[in-house]
C-alpha cells in the first residue's frame, strides 16, 4: 500500500509528506473529530521520561510563547493522534491544528514531580512534518539542587511518599 502511495504522489507530481504517508498507510486520519472554529496549533514532542503530548500555542503565537500539555483524550470517540501509529512516538516533530480548549486544571507529571497544562482535544487535523523544537519540558524548580544527586537522594515525589506511607 506505502509503495502504490509513493509512486502515485511521485506520478501526480506532488511531494510527499507525513500527512499524506501515514494517511496511505491507514494511519492518522487527515482530520478527526470536530474541526471547525478557533484552533491551536500542536507539535508533538516525545521526550524521553516524560508524560506530556508536545507543545501548544495559539495560531500566530510564536512557539517561545508555547505551553508543553498533556492532551485529554476520550478513548474511543476522541483519541490523541498518535492513538492511531504503531508506536506512540511516530508522529515526533509532527504538527496538528488542535481543536478544543485547556482545562482549568493541571495534570501530573511523575517522574519530575511537577504539573502541566491540560488541553481537553475536540477534533485535530495533521499540518505535517516540521523541525524539532529545541525546548525542553517544565521542569521542577529544584532541579539545580537535584542534577548531581541520584533519585533516591532527591526530594521524595507524591507517588514516593504513598509507597513510604504503605510500607510503614
Amino acid at each position: 500500500m506505502r509503495l502504490a502511495a509513493l509512486v502515485l504522489a511521485i506520478f501526480a507530481g506532488a511531494g510527499w509528506s507525513f500527512a499524506q504517508e501515514v494517511a496511505a498507510e491507514g494511519g492518522v486520519p487527515m482530520r478527526y473529530g470536530r474541526t471547525e472554529g478557533e484552533f491551536f496549533v500542536g507539535h508533538r514532542a516525545v521526550h524521553a521520561k516524560y508524560t506530556g503530548w508536545g507543545w501548544i500555542k495559539g495560531p500566530r503565537e510564536p512557539w517561545v510563547r508555547a505551553r508543553w500539555a498533556m492532551l485529554m483524550e476520550r478513548p474511543g470517540t476522541m483519541p490523541a493522534p498518535h492513538r492511531f501509529l504503531p508506536q506512540p512516538g511516530d508522529d515526533h516533530a509532527v504538527e496538528y491544528r488542535l481543536y478544543g480548549r485547556f482545562a482549568d486544571a493541571k495534570g501530573y507529571e511523575p517522574y519530575f514531580d511537577v504539573l502541566v497544562d491540560v488541553f481537553i482535544l475536540e477534533g485535530f487535523e495533521v499540518i505535517g512534518k516540521a523541525r524539532p523544537i529545541d525546548r525542553a519540558p517544565p521542569l521542577p524548580p529544584d532541579l539545580q539542587e537535584r542534577r548531581g544527586t541520584s533519585r533516591s537522594t532527591a526530594r521524595p515525589t507524591g507517588a514516593q511518599m504513598l509507597r513510604d506511607r504503605r510500607q510503614q
